[in-house]
């Protein structure tokens, strides 16, 4: 009987954590190796990003850890533990929507842009070239993707988000924080619960990862 995971996420924060400390240093010198030319490492990662869907077993969780996922098959057996796996997949079966349910696993693929929702709502460790081709690959889309006759409506929902924001800071600062500090998922959840108060039928246009990722985003600059 496999072993019940009260807390997931937690778990996966204190494995990756644990991972930090040993794997990588396991393998620093052949990690530092192949990410010797920053540059050309960050910009292989970010090639990544210019697909619309990735397999989750060989693409989502080998970006996650930031690996290259060509060299996924050679660093796997260090970086993606069983305790790391259980932790990861625990979680994503029940936010992620999987496109190809009836493949068999390791072929799954989710939709790239839900991955990274689902990673920046998260508050577990992610390695730096991860994040920095999130950044990238953001700031890229903010101008790209969004086509002028809609780019009016985008601007007005967020606009009504931070509204929203700052409602709810103001009006229920205890339950947007953890350990005393501002948490961007828990600002989303109090607005996602209280909807009606901004959107009459109740539907908001950004689903909590995604607001918890815009949130935390606007938190950032005074950090």
């Amino acid at each position: 009987m496999n072993k019940k995971i009260d807390n997931p996420l937690e778990v996966f924060g204190q494995t990756l954590d644990k991972f930090y400390e040993t794997s990588y240093n396991q393998a620093k010198d052949r990690y530092e190796e192949y990410t010797n030319n920053s540059s050309l490492f960050v910009q292989r990662v970010v090639n990544y990003f210019k697909a619309d869907t990735w397999l989750i077993d060989r693409e989502a969780i080998p970006l996650l850890m930031g690996v290259i996922p060509t060299d996924w098959p050679s660093l796997r057996k260090d970086f993606y533990t069983e305790d790391v796996k259980k932790c990861i997949k625990s979680d994503y079966l029940t936010s992620l929507k999987v496109l190809n349910p009836e493949a068999k696993p390791s072929d799954w693929r989710i939709m790239k842009e839900d991955f990274i929702d689902w990673v920046e709502a998260k508050e577990f460790p992610k390695p730096r070239v991860f994040s920095g081709a999130i950044k990238e690959y953001l700031q890229k889309a903010s101008t790209s993707h969004i086509k002028p006759r809609k780019a009016k409506k985008y601007s007005d929902d967020r606009e009504l988000m931070f509204r929203a924001v700052v409602a709810v800071l103001v009006k229920f600062p205890e339950q947007c924080k953890t350990a005393g500090k501002v948490s961007a998922p828990k600002v989303a959840k109090v607005i996602d619960e209280k909807s009606l108060i901004w959107w009459p039928d109740g539907e908001i246009p950004f689903n909590q990862q995604t607001m918890a990722r815009h949130i935390r985003d606007a938190i950032s600059t005074l950090e």
